[in-house]
């Protein structure tokens, strides 16, 4: 066995629980584009090591909990909300936002902040990118941190929409059975039809019924407030046994789906725009709260969206399913070899159905430089018990960087 794979092993003594809160130094909206204004925020020593953390998704958005995976006297915490998330504006618009325009938008904030060098930390969507920039600017790069590695491709797209049924039938059954019955021979381009419309009565059911689907397969501790990396919305979305009606248009191809008879005939809708008095719109400006009142505030506006299920993570992630990720196939495998040098760890749950163990044992194996944890109790989700003690202890072992490394 490979002896950078630690499989079923203790708790290290690094291990233990996230920090105490703590809040945003500074924050701001960056534009990046005619359309596109990113939210960002500063937190932790402003003289620190800085590590950027790269949200999932696509469509995932920033919450203030997961500053607490790194030690604010160490690290100066970078977070962003890519295009359509979180608190960027527009909210949830898929124009103009593609992985290749994600990655300028981040090397514009490095270059925004003064950044010289900084470590990456990113889970599921997250860890792609992460890879991605570092790939495409390993001269900027100090390290990575992933959680439940996802590269982009089509055999990974094909797991979420049908290899999940294998351990959630129940699940795939509602995501299926909510679609009319002559729409259920392709369900990506049949979710991508209402997800993109422009009518919330449309758009709305759809994102609802895909969120939940998602959420209730990511975590194998239940229930628990801790059960997701987007605030437990899988519970509080009431889409259980949903029907979705028709979208009232005649349909739109998928390009770049990769399915057989993909694409339904028609036009493509017009590309969706921001509802007005959409929860996003109304919700507070978090980042300028006290620290304690920071995750009750996140807490508060997740559980307000969640009544309509998130349309920002289900309209992208169909979105960037449907394109292919926007990525060459194979492509990041295929470049491992110029980060061969960066050091690297690979946090992934033993039962991560999301995205199964296998891809960062395949991404380990090309990596001389990284060490792959598989963790026993662990699912999907970054904020379970046994994942969130090591996602901790991995940062711990990133402080024997040197400050001066970052300059």
């Amino acid at each position: 066995m490979d002896e950078r794979v630690l499989d079923s092993a203790p708790l290290e003594p690094l291990d233990r629980e996230l920090y105490a809160a703590f809040a945003a130094s500074d924050h701001g909206m960056l534009p990046v584009s005619d359309q596109h204004s990113l939210n960002w925020s500063v937190a932790g020593n402003p003289d620190g090591v800085p590590v950027l953390y790269l949200h999932g998704g696509p469509g995932g958005g920033c919450n203030p909990i997961f500053r607490r995976f790194f030690d604010p006297r160490h690290y100066r915490v970078i977070m962003l909300d890519q295009r359509g998330c979180g608190r960027s504006q527009p909210y949830a618009s898929a124009e103009d936002n593609t992985s290749q325009a994600l990655l300028n938008d981040i090397d514009a904030l490095r270059q925004h902040l003064g950044i010289e060098r900084w470590l990456l930390f990113g889970g599921s969507w997250g860890s792609t990118l992460a890879l991605l920039v570092a790939q495409r600017w390993p001269e900027r790069c100090l390290g990575l941190c992933l959680r439940g590695v996802f590269l982009g491709s089509q055999n990974e797209i094909d797991w979420f929409l049908n290899g999940i049924a294998h351990f959630y039938p129940e699940r795939a059954q509602e995501l299926i059975e909510a679609l009319p019955e002559d729409e259920r021979g392709d369900v990506l381009a049949a979710y991508h039809a209402r997800l993109m419309h422009d009518d919330a009565a449309v758009h709305g059911p759809a994102a609802a019924v895909w969120t939940r689907y998602e959420m209730g397969c990511s975590s194998v501790e239940p229930r628990g407030p801790r059960s997701s990396g987007s605030a437990n919305l899988a519970y509080a979305t009431g889409s259980q046994g949903a029907k979705l009606a028709g979208t009232g248009v005649a349909g739109t191809g998928v390009a770049g789906a990769g399915h057989a008879g993909a694409g339904l005939a028609g036009p493509k809708p017009q590309a969706a725009k921001l509802v007005a008095g959409h929860p996003r719109e109304q919700a507070p400006a978090i980042d300028q709260l006290p620290a304690n009142s920071q995750e009750a505030a996140a807490q508060a506006q997740t559980s307000q969206l969640a009544s309509g299920g998130s349309l920002s993570l289900a309209r992208l992630e169909a979105h960037y399913m449907a394109n292919g990720f926007f990525l060459e196939p194979g492509q990041i495998m295929r470049d491992m070899p110029r980060i061969a040098h960066i050091p690297g760890i690979i946090i992934h749950g033993r039962h991560d159905v999301i995205c199964p163990p296998k891809t960062a044992y395949d991404l380990a194996a090309v990596w001389p430089s990284a060490r792959l944890r598989i963790i026993a109790m662990g699912g999907h989700s970054a904020l379970e018990t046994a994942m969130r003690r090591a996602l901790v202890g991995a940062m711990e072992s990133f402080k024997t960087l040197r400050l001066q490394d970052a300059r």
